[in-house]
């Protein structure tokens, strides 16, 4: 493996450089590519896996493609290996999807391998079947979901490349603009040799200054009432379907939510449900209300004729999530709770999509210190409280004041006490609002979510400031 590419490394480079067919509707093509070349077995410096060329394989050609864009996030890299034969004949090829590595058929053209890209996310294969199969997670991603990822930071990338809730609200706010159909046509086509080929080493330092830039020129160009602000359901669509349910759930994304906010608890067994309150009503009129760590799982899940409307568990919950495409948003309610919340996020993709929140800092910190990567919030009642040192002392990305029960919450969100969280690369998240004069204004400050018990209502104002765009 060779760190830098003298003259005829990049010329073996070039020459066996693939060519990639896109889909005709693209809107992001790959703009650069680092390269290392394999002749003795080693690690990628750029992907998670160990390259080895073996007889009848004599070199292996990685070209890591970096695009500026991704439709879910800022940047993208994904990967080709060419497996070049003692004769110089290509005699494979793999490619990266997402995150892993797999072969396929070879066609060539030219003496070059033939690689198709997924729309939008860019993973590559050697035909169309494996992409075509993905097709209603693809068109997803292409539309509603454009930007969910905001600032892309893979492991190679965690300590270099910071992400603030500004940043990801640029990026959704960018991305939703380039929201797309895909036609599934591959009639656009990139010749890998013709773009900027440079030794993996040099694009590798290059990248974080690069998604600096974007982030940077993103900041100059969209103002800050044109950002796109997420809308949380509060317990779900409360307004419209049993809290904390599935059934509520189900109804917020109905209504266009981003992400949905959830309590959580813990039933007498030790399994983490949905339940803002400490007791739950019994069936039947007058039977009263008992204790949640008092009953199973088994048992809250037969509360009501149905699941649906019963109390779910927190794993229910979040598989229902992944199916309608919505990101949760989990106020711890009781400390024991926060371990069991922390290990079924990290299981799951969702995880790094996830919020979890609690007005009591010593279980945000615990959350943080569980899994640093996903972002938490600090929840707090008090018009006076000082956000900023409540952030700090539990490492949480975003504030959450709730401040619902003031006849006019949104004049307590001053020019001045903006301006300070947001220097500390704090988000915002607000109290649920179902006022239309308040959600206007909170729309229009550009925060990065409201909460709200009236999903329609807020669709509708946001629709009314944007002309009825995606990008709100």
């Amino acid at each position: 493996m060779h760190p830098s590419l003298n003259t005829n490394d990049r010329t073996l480079a070039r020459r066996y450089a693939p060519v990639v067919l896109f889909d005709g509707a693209e809107p992001f093509l790959p703009s650069r590519v680092g390269c290392t070349i394999f002749r003795e077995p080693g690690p990628s410096p750029s992907f998670p896996r160990y390259v080895r060329p073996e007889p009848p394989v004599e070199v292996v050609i990685e070209y890591a493609l970096w695009w500026d864009w991704d439709i879910g996030h800022l940047y993208e890299l994904e990967h080709a290996w060419v497996l070049v034969g003692g004769d110089g004949e290509v005699v494979g090829v793999e490619s990266s999807q997402h995150g892993g590595a797999y072969g396929g058929d070879l066609r060539l053209e030219g003496g070059r391998p033939v690689l198709y890209s997924e729309p939008g996310k860019h993973a590559l294969a050697s035909g169309p079947h494996a992409l075509v199969a993905r097709g209603d997670h693809t068109e997803h991603s292409c539309g509603p979901g454009a930007g969910a990822g905001g600032v892309h930071v893979t492991p190679l990338y965690r300590d270099r490349i910071i992400r603030t809730p500004d940043d990801d609200q640029l990026v959704r706010t960018y991305l939703r603009r380039h929201a797309f159909t895909p036609r599934w046509d591959w009639s656009q086509r990139v010749q890998v040799a013709d773009l900027p080929m440079v030794p993996w080493p040099e694009l590798d330092a290059a990248i974080p200054g690069m998604v600096r830039a974007r982030l940077a020129e993103l900041d100059e160009e969209i103002p800050r009432e044109e950002r796109h602000v997420m809308h949380v359901g509060h317990r779900g669509a409360s307004a419209h379907a049993p809290e904390n349910t599935l059934a509520a759930i189900r109804k917020a994304a109905e209504l266009g939510a981003h992400m949905v906010e959830l309590d959580v608890r813990m039933s007498a067994d030790g399994v983490a449900v949905l339940s803002h309150d400490s007791a739950v009503a019994l069936p039947g009129a007058g039977s009263g209300h008992v204790p949640v760590n008092t009953l199973t799982a088994d048992e809250m899940n037969w509360l009501t004729p149905t699941p649906e409307t019963s109390v779910p568990t927190l794993n229910a919950a979040l598989d229902l999530c992944e199916e309608m495409h919505l990101k949760p948003y989990l106020e711890i309610k009781e400390g024991e709770a926060v371990k069991p919340t922390m290990t079924a996020l990290g299981g799951r993709s969702i995880g790094r999509y996830s919020v979890v929140g609690s007005f009591e800092p010593a279980w945000v910190a615990w959350a943080t210190d569980l899994a640093p990567h996903t972002p938490t919030s600090i929840l707090f009642g008090a018009f006076d409280a000082v956000p900023v040192a409540l952030a700090r002392g539990c490492g949480a990305r975003y504030v959450h004041p709730c401040w619902k029960r003031h006849p006019a919450p949104h004049t307590l969100l001053t020019p001045e006490w903006l301006a300070r969280v947001r220097s500390e690369g704090l988000g915002v998240v607000c109290w649920h609002e179902e006022r239309l004069d308040v959600l206007r204004a909170l729309l229009r400050l550009g925060l990065s979510a409201v909460c709200t018990d009236r999903l329609d209502i807020l669709r509708d104002v946001a629709a009314e400031l944007s002309g009825g765009s995606l990008s709100d």
